[in-house]
């Protein structure tokens, strides 16, 4: 059976879904989020400072990340 823990977490190959460009862009994306919240290299992106960042609903990311 299939756990239901939340996603947490967003990566470059998950960016790269809502930008239809290559994970390669999607891993850059990631870095402006950390520059811009002050996170450091080594600290993942959430979904929701991915959200904000693109101005994107948190809800409907989530839904897509999970039926991707």
């Amino acid at each position: 059976m299939k756990s239901h823990r939340p996603i947490l977490f967003i990566y470059a190959k998950d960016v790269s879904l809502f930008t239809r460009k290559s994970d390669r862009h999607g891993a850059n994306v990631l870095d402006k989020i950390r520059t811009h919240y002050g996170k450091k290299r080594h600290q993942p992106v959430t979904i929701a400072e991915f959200c904000d960042y693109m101005d994107l609903d948190e809800v409907e990311v989530h839904n897509i990340l999970k039926n991707k």
